[in-house]
């Protein structure tokens, strides 16, 4: 969480003794306190986070490092060419004056969210990166922006009472922009679960209005599965308003017309609701983008973590909403609002069709960290696994002497076009005796397997999920690395 003064810097030096925590209005004990200030940058700070590993070595997990660790969504699917074009040129800007030290990585979120570049604090590989991606916009972009239909035949004589065909055409794209959007952040979510600490999604777009017909409740739980992923990720979501400040006249297709107070604030009022359900917060009405961003990575250069057991364990399914304050007058803090207390799917039908998810899911899934070394064996085509699971983030349960669990593990051989191929199934049974189970959280869980692959084989993929927990780790070796 952050805390700020009325003037909106961040405040050192709270403790344990600052804070107050309730669950559903029931006061609980802090009983974890942590703070992190990074505002200046440690010695020997780790130039860059390289997830490749050592030679031989694949791996989803992210090293650690000083400095604020954020990530910059660059919109091509919920922003105007003009809107595009404004948006890269400051964030161009913001990555010549970013700071030694901080973790910036790029993205792209055009129908899906894609990787420009990983993490890394060397602007000029990572401006090198955006300046591949020009603004462009999208069919869908284009047709939820449709103008109203003139049913008036031109003179304006013949009384407008039939549907206008044009907004259930707009209705329709504008549904499938955020779906895609909201899809895409959860993707996002499961991705950066892995990196350590608090961090900073700025998501630069402009975004799109909260529904005010059928489809608002699927909208709005669409958005609270984001912000619950988000929120179990550590990261919280700044949106930038890519328009800047918004003019009094708006085109749309080439055609001009008067804004409206709902063109404006429409937008904000969406980026305001998933910014404060993540303890971000959103920035519009600015043409400083630059200045905007900045300030939403240095947003987690200080923070503070507090812990809490629940008084209540019934994972029931219900919302538990979550309530933080300061002791201190004149400070604002901002945290996640809750959380679902409930359990993952355990029927195998649920159990699968979390494995797949996470298999087709464009990036990598880091809840749970997962390490690899292979020997591939040319003569019979197969492949040796020595999978290493990382046990710390399962959910093992004490019974008798032994901490138990269960893992899912599944391995795929993905070809050139996107084929996927289900190679190889298990179910990891984990028996832990009390004595072990230090050096087991600290070296990992071990597990061999042999597969057999083809020569259409583009990358293979592991995907882990802990049963009890449904938390996911996922891995992707290119058939490059592989074979040689």
């Amino acid at each position: 969480m952050v805390v700020t003064d009325r003037a909106g810097k961040l405040v050192p030096g709270l403790t344990r003794d600052d804070f107050t925590i309730a669950e559903d209005g029931i006061p609980h004990a802090i009983s974890i306190f942590e703070a992190n200030d990074t505002r200046e940058p440690r010695a020997n700070a780790a130039a860059a986070v390289d997830e490749s590993g050592p030679s031989g070595l694949f791996t989803n997990t992210v090293r650690d490092a000083s400095g604020s660790t954020a990530v910059l969504v660059f919109d091509r699917l919920n922003a105007a060419f003009d809107s595009q074009w404004f948006a890269r040129k400051h964030l161009d800007r913001y990555l010549t004056t970013m700071r030694s030290g901080d973790r910036i990585a790029l993205y792209v979120l055009d129908g899906g969210i894609r990787v420009l570049h990983d993490f890394s604090d060397n602007a000029s590989s990572l401006r090198a990166a955006l300046d591949l991606y020009r603004a462009r916009v999208t069919g869908d972009y284009d047709a939820s922006n449709e103008p109203p239909a003139d049913l008036s035949g031109g003179g304006g004589s013949l009384p407008v009472w039939i549907v206008d065909p044009s907004t259930s055409v707009s209705d329709f794209f504008t549904g499938r922009r955020w779906r895609n959007t909201f899809g895409a952040m959860q993707v996002l979510a499961r991705h950066l679960s892995g990196v350590a600490g608090r961090k900073s999604v700025v998501w630069v777009s402009e975004a799109f209005p909260i529904p005010t017909g059928l489809d608002r409740p699927e909208f709005l739980e669409e958005m609270r599965k984001t912000t619950r992923a988000m929120n179990d990720a550590q990261a919280s979501l700044y949106p930038v308003d890519s328009r800047g400040l918004v003019g009094a006249i708006s085109y749309a297709r080439g055609k001009a017309r008067f804004t409206t107070l709902s063109d404006v604030r429409g937008k904000i009022e969406t980026m305001e609701s998933v910014a404060e359900d993540t303890g971000g917060r959103a920035f519009a009405n600015t043409n400083a983008l630059d200045m905007s961003i900045g300030r939403a990575v240095d947003d987690s250069r200080l923070t503070y973590l507090l812990g809490y057991y629940p008084s209540d364990s019934r994972l029931d399914g219900r919302f538990r909403t979550i309530d933080v304050k300061v002791t201190k007058k004149g400070l604002n803090v901002r945290f996640r609002h809750g959380y679902v207390a409930s359990e993952p799917a355990a029927d195998q039908k649920g159990r699968d069709a979390a494995l797949r998810e996470a298999l087709e899911g464009p990036l990598a899934a880091t809840q749970v960290g997962l390490s690899a070394r292979t020997d591939y064996d040319k003569p019979s085509s197969t492949v040796t696994i020595q999978l290493m699971i990382d046990a710390s983030p399962l959910a093992l349960e004490s019974e008798d002497g032994r901490w138990r669990g269960a893992v899912d593990v599944l391995v795929a051989e993905v070809s050139r076009n996107a084929r996927g191929n289900i190679v190889r199934t298990e179910t990891l049974d984990v028996f832990i005796a009390d004595g072990e189970r230090a050096a087991v959280l600290q070296d990992g869980l071990p597990l061999t397997l042999t597969v057999d692959i083809t020569r259409y084989l583009h990358e293979l993929r592991i995907v882990a999920r802990d049963v009890r927990s449904g938390r996911v780790g996922s891995l992707v070796i290119p058939a490059a690395r592989l074979l040689r």
